[in-house]
Formats: C-alpha cells, sequence, structure tokens
C-alpha cells in the first residue's frame, strides 16, 4: 500500500502543473500505474468493481477527479458524507457537505494543507464552456 501515497502527491503535483483530469489519467495510463481498484484488490482489500474493462492500469478522469477533492489526504477524517432515507432502504444519498463532520488531523497527511487549497481554487476556476454558454458570448 506505500505507492498510493506517491501517487496520490504525484496527481496533485500533474494539477499544478497545469494538467487536467484526463491529461493526469491518460499519464498515469501511458506510465502503467496500476488504478485504485486493481490496487486494493492485489492487496486483499474486497472492493466493488464497476470497471467495465479488465485492464488493470487505465485510468479515468473521474478517477482523478475524485483523488483531487478528498481532504482524507489532508490527514483529516470526514464522516457522514452519505446516508439513508430508511434502514430498510440499501440505497445511499449523498449529503451536502455542509452537514459532512470533518475531524481534523486523526491521521498522517500524504498532501500538506497549502498544496490541496491551490489544487482547490484550479479546480474551481477551470470548468469547460458547455456549446450554450459560448453561444451566448459571441459577438454579434
Amino acid at each position: 500500500m506505500k505507492k498510493l501515497p506517491k501517487v496520490v502527491r504525484e496527481a496533485f503535483h500533474l494539477c499544478m502543473q497545469g494538467y487536467g483530469p484526463s491529461q493526469i489519467a491518460k499519464e498515469f495510463t501511458r506510465r502503467r500505474i496500476m488504478n485504485p481498484t486493481a490496487h486494493a484488490k492485489k492487496n486483499g482489500i474486497n472492493i466493488p468493481d464497476n470497471r467495465d474493462h479488465d485492464d488493470d492500469y487505465v485510468w479515468r478522469g473521474s478517477t482523478i477527479v475524485h483523488m483531487l477533492s478528498r481532504q482524507e489526504y489532508l490527514g483529516h477524517t470526514v464522516n457522514f458524507k452519505t446516508y439513508r432515507k430508511s434502514y430498510k432502504q440499501k440505497k445511499q444519498m449523498k449529503n451536502d457537505p455542509s452537514e459532512w463532520m470533518i475531524f481534523k488531523n486523526t491521521h498522517e497527511a500524504i498532501i500538506e494543507e497549502s498544496v490541496f487549497e491551490v489544487v482547490q481554487r484550479i479546480r474551481d476556476g477551470r470548468r469547460r464552456l458547455t456549446p450554450m454558454c459560448k453561444c451566448r458570448f459571441s459577438p454579434a
């Protein structure tokens, strides 16, 4: 499990260099870095496998997006991200981030808070414009 912190740090480093999630995913795939699901399975951790392929080295942009937003890498424990409407229902619902309980410094941090904050600002400012947005701002 020692490779995980190295991969997380590399993802944050590449984001700070201007790489987007898809570009980071392509880079990790090119470098043949094992994706998180394959890594967990290799280490005997039984997690759901929703991959639509058998290649343990293929990364998706959505995985990188999730990785870049996790406060757990700061050494915090984040609880109550999800809830169930009833104990009878299996389906989990997402809680609003304002309802999360964050317990700071519960374990060793993988990245520094300053790096995390810079990446969050980069990610907030980067959104691909949809075709409707482009039309609205085009000169008449």
